[in-house]
């Protein structure tokens, strides 16, 4: 984010703390950290809405995010504004059916994963699957749900550690385990749902909120112990696990928790793992050993940076600058990305 365009959310913040404004929108605040050097990560504000136990993501100029206050400790849906700063609750698509229950239920941590797809976001969370209209950003409302619009009792399938649109066949893939979900963005129906059981696992990391992205027309799946990529035709290109041939050299090497992308970049969020099973602890001096952090790529593939930290949710502005993050399930802190082409150590 340019100097300008941070002076100008800066100010919009403060003037939010100062000022109530109608409605439900109100602008981003937060609290100003110290900066670091220009050579480091450096925390620049911290969110004042969306906070506790929070599950982001970025889209179409927006950030994305569910959480609780951190004072009354009311259940938080909204968006903010990458480009002015805006924060607009989206509490209106909590409030679904009186005879069902909505995707956080009194408890923000049941969200599990979201994707927006056009002009319609998909929430899944412990309560089921839930398809929300975007086309008045204020007011979003729930159109359907899983189970509850079709009348089953059992959410469990729906559970998604990850979704990803796919916009070149306008389908939301949705991963759970190693079971695939498909079906047409904006038209959710059990009838429509094409299930497809896959090769790879992605239901290990309960620590994590899991996410996939879609990137220079390949689907990239965050799969355990590895980075799975898919062709639009649903067919497995290569992975870490199969050993195929590649041209990602670096991305191969990565455990991957979660995949982000802003368009024209790619972040994967690495987690060290010991030489054997699924242990966290790594060993730092061996020489095949990737500390954990987000690794970034460009269009082209090619690694580009590191960033370190360990998110349990994170998103990115769309110019690259800013990287939102939830570290702990206590607040979500706003760093200055480090474009230092730092090479993995």
């Amino acid at each position: 984010m340019t100097s300008n365009q941070f002076q100008k959310m800066k100010l919009l913040a403060l003037g939010a703390l100062l000022v109530l404004t109608q409605g439900c929108s109100q602008k981003l605040g937060y609290i100003q950290r110290q900066q670091g050097r220009d050579t480091g990560i450096a925390r620049l504000f911290t969110l004042n809405e969306t906070v506790e136990n929070a599950t982001l993501m970025g889209a179409d100029g927006y950030l994305f995010g569910t959480g609780a206050d951190g004072q009354d400790i009311r259940n938080l849906f909204g968006y903010y504004s990458f480009s002015s700063g805006a924060f607009t609750s989206g509490v209106s698509a909590l409030a679904f059916d009186p005879n069902s229950k909505n995707f956080i239920d009194g408890d923000v941590r049941n969200v599990l994963s979201m994707v927006k797809a056009g002009n319609t976001l998909y929430v899944s969370s412990n309560l089921g699957l839930y398809e929300i209209d975007l086309r008045n950003l204020t007011v979003p409302t729930v159109r359907y749900s899983l189970p509850y619009s079709a009348r089953l009792s059992d959410p469990s399938m729906y559970r998604f550690d990850s979704m990803v649109y796919v916009p070149s066949t306008n389908e939301v893939w949705a991963f759970r385990g190693n079971w695939r979900a498909r079906f047409v963005a904006g038209a959710l129906n059990v009838n429509t749902v094409v299930w497809e059981q896959q090769p790879i696992n992605t239901s290990c990391f309960s620590e994590y909120k899991s996410s996939s992205s879609f990137f220079q027309g390949k689907v990239f799946v965050a799969a355990c112990n590895q980075v799975v990529v898919y062709d639009i035709n649903g067919s497995i290109l290569w992975s870490t696990a199969n050993g195929s041939p590649d041209p990602l050299n670096v991305i191969r090497q990565l455990k991957a928790v979660q995949v982000v992308t802003t368009g024209n970049m790619l972040y994967v969020h690495h987690v060290a793992q010991a030489g054997s099973g699924y242990g966290w602890g790594g060993n730092s001096s061996s020489s095949s050993y990737i500390p954990t952090g987000v690794y970034v790529f460009d269009s082209n593939f090619n690694y580009v940076n590191y960033i370190e930290i360990d998110p349990v949710s994170f998103a990115v502005s769309s110019d690259n600058q800013i990287i939102f993050a939830n570290e702990d399930n206590v607040d979500v802190g706003a760093y200055r990305i480090p474009w230092t082409n730092a090479p993995i150590r």
